[in-house]
């Protein structure tokens, strides 16, 4: 389980989670997954700090997002937080990052390669295809 930050009530909090295992984990509605415990945040920059490295406008918009019941003190504190730890965070949808915690493999054993024949596609979906195309290509996927 990540940190999370959450509203100051002790039920019924959505957070979450994922596997890092090898093996599948079903986790069924209603499980306690977590204890929840305070913290204490140590070394708070103050608010001209933060406006001025400023936190992309994407975090800001998760400070906003923020259950009404979190203190604006809070809230100044978690842009802080935010704006410090930026490079933890997508900065637009384009935004991938990667990771060498974990690494994915399928096995297909024996099995020869599967191909087909390209296929046509209706010239309505031409525009975004090649917008797609772009944008993986800028991200490096492609």
């Amino acid at each position: 389980m990540s940190r999370t930050v959450i509203p100051d009530r002790d039920e019924n909090l959505p957070v979450r989670v994922i596997n890092i295992t090898k093996s599948p984990v079903i986790v069924k509605t209603g499980t306690v997954v977590s204890d929840l415990d305070s913290a204490q945040v140590f070394g708070v920059q103050n608010q001209s700090t933060v406006t001025s490295q400023g936190p992309g406008a994407t975090l800001l918009d998760i400070v906003d997002e923020v259950d009404e019941s979190v203190s604006n003190e809070d809230r100044r504190r978690l842009a802080s937080l935010l704006a410090e730890f930026s490079t933890a965070f997508s900065k637009d949808k384009n935004d991938l990052g990667w990771t060498n915690i974990m690494t994915h493999a399928i096995d297909t054993g024996d099995s020869k390669p599967v191909r087909f024949p390209l296929r046509r596609h209706p010239s309505a979906h031409l525009g975004a295809i090649q917008q797609h195309v772009s944008n993986m290509l800028q991200q490096g996927v492609i």
